[in-house]
Parts: structure tokens; C-alpha cells; sequence
């Protein structure tokens, strides 16, 4: 598999899961997101999620990038919950 190939296989996956997991949220829950943020690296890997989030979901996205100071000190990586905090709070501000 070329890397081209590969890179798109990883976008359409990365959609795809979240478009299920929103719409699985929503409907179990009986909610209606009025919107999402979604972090630089993740539109990075997948730039159409925003659009497909607005033409699947009706949800209008905000991309954030995190300050390098939020991660953690020695590594420089952050777990998933972290970044999901982050940019919830974004969102909120």
C-alpha cells in the first residue's frame, strides 16, 4: 500500500468512527451537539471531518492547536482525556 493510499484510508477511518460515535451519542442520549472542537492534529489526519460533521450531522466544527506547555513536560505527549478536557474548555471559552 502506498503511503498516499494509506493516509486516505486513515482519514475516511478517523470520519467515519466519529460521524458513528456522534450519531450514537445523540440518538441514545436524545441530544442535538450545536457544535464540536476538534484538535489540529485530528484535522490534520482527516481534513474533510469538519465538513462531513456540517453536511452528516448539521454540527459546525472550531479547530484548536494546544499550547506545547499543556502536554506533559519530559515527553511532550498528552493522553486522550487530556486532550479531550483541553479542548472542551476551548470550546467553552
Amino acid at each position: 500500500m502506498h503511503c498516499i493510499e494509506a493516509k486516505r484510508d486513515a482519514a475516511k477511518t478517523l470520519s467515519d468512527f466519529v460521524i458513528m460515535r456522534v450519531k450514537e451519542y445523540q440518538n441514545v442520549r436524545n441530544v442535538k451537539c450545536l457544535g464540536a472542537g476538534i484538535s489540529k492534529a485530528a484535522h490534520d489526519i482527516s481534513p474533510d471531518l469538519p465538513a462531513r460533521m456540517w453536511a452528516e450531522l448539521d454540527i459546525p466544527t472550531l479547530e484548536f492547536e494546544r499550547n506545547p506547555v499543556e502536554g506533559d513536560i519530559i515527553t511532550g505527549e498528552v493522553d486522550v482525556d487530556e486532550e479531550a478536557d483541553a479542548m472542551a474548555r476551548k470550546c467553552v471559552v
